[in-house]
């Protein structure tokens, strides 16, 4: 395993839908047919790098907000083996939905639905180990 920082972060992004909770899962485009949670890579060499919670949002098509630290994931067949820094993001009551020209549509399901599509058994895992923030439930 890597002990350098890691330079991945990525968003279990909430999302209410007629009173049911979804989170975004993202095509993974290193792997057609494939889904994946959004996840951001961070140049450890420039100065000034763009908000990673920006960048999920883009990936997950909606403004985010309210990021709560989640868990980490290990990645062993990335080159080489890092792990991300996940957070809890919930969307915007009333956004924008934010597009991005070089990504495709998120797709929302909801976590059980999450767990048959993703990809990556550690990504399932957290997200079968992961629930709303209690804090979400306010009606802000």
């Amino acid at each position: 395993m890597s002990r350098s920082p890691s330079h991945l972060t990525g968003g279990i992004v909430w999302k209410n839908i007629s009173g049911h909770q979804h989170i975004a899962v993202i095509p993974d485009e290193n792997n057609p047919g494939s889904w994946k949670l959004p996840v951001v890579r961070q140049d450890p060499y420039k100065l000034a790098n763009s908000d990673p919670f920006e960048e999920i949002a883009l990936l997950a098509g909606a403004e985010v907000k309210d990021p709560v630290s989640a868990d980490t994931v290990f990645y062993p067949d990335n080159d080489p083996p890092e792990y991300a820094i996940f957070w809890h993001l919930r969307v915007k009551p009333n956004s924008d939905k934010l597009s991005s020209s070089k990504k495709k549509e998120a797709k929302w399901v909801s976590p059980a639905g999450a767990v048959k599509l993703l990809a990556r058994e550690s990504e399932k895992n957290l997200i079968r180990s992961s629930e709303l923030p209690s804090d979400y439930y306010d009606t802000a």
